[in-house]
């Protein structure tokens, strides 16, 4: 009985294990026959985006997805031999990082990774983020002072008649 319940612990595992490094691969995979190639490696927001790609079917329709979160970009046509040629621009709100252009015809799916950079400003320095306060801090100081004086005053003027009263 132990020596069952013992095999059974182990196989469980084993299932388990194994199954993890299935539930990990992309699905469905992609193609080793097929490719996709990038006409640059980086780009920025608002960039043209080309490239090409083999592995489909003859005059096969080919979807061109932005991976990261995923975007149609286009869909084109292959040729007699299953290449394709392609071009989108990429959208301006894309984030900087690590994306990838995945070409999805009937049966294959391949991909190519590339990054997008982030645009600086016209004058080459980064934007400019949030406000100054600088302004606040002279009213603030002057409301202050103004405050601070209205206390004194009153405050004279009390011990003043304090010391009439007496």
């Amino acid at each position: 009985m132990r020596r069952r319940l013992g095999l059974a612990l182990i196989t469980s595992c084993a299932l388990v294990l194994w199954s993890g490094t299935a539930l990990a691969q992309q699905y469905p995979p992609e193609d080793p026959e097929a490719s996709v190639t990038l006409d640059a490696s980086s780009y920025a927001p608002g960039d043209t985006v080309s490239g090409v790609g083999e592995g489909c079917l003859s005059s096969e329709e080919v979807e061109v997805w932005l991976l990261s979160t995923p975007q149609l970009m286009t869909v084109v046509d292959a040729d007699g031999e299953g290449a394709v040629q392609f071009s989108f621009q990429l959208p301006t709100d894309t984030s900087p990082g690590e994306h990838r252009v995945q070409l999805v015809c009937q049966v294959v799916i391949t991909s190519a990774p590339f990054t997008v950079t982030a645009v600086p400003d016209a004058a080459g320095a980064l934007p400019a983020t949030g406000q100054t306060s600088f302004p606040l801090a002279w009213v603030a100081l002057a409301a202050l002072a103004f405050g601070t004086a209205v206390v004194v005053a009153l405050r004279r003027r009390t011990l003043a008649r304090a010391a009439v009263d007496r």
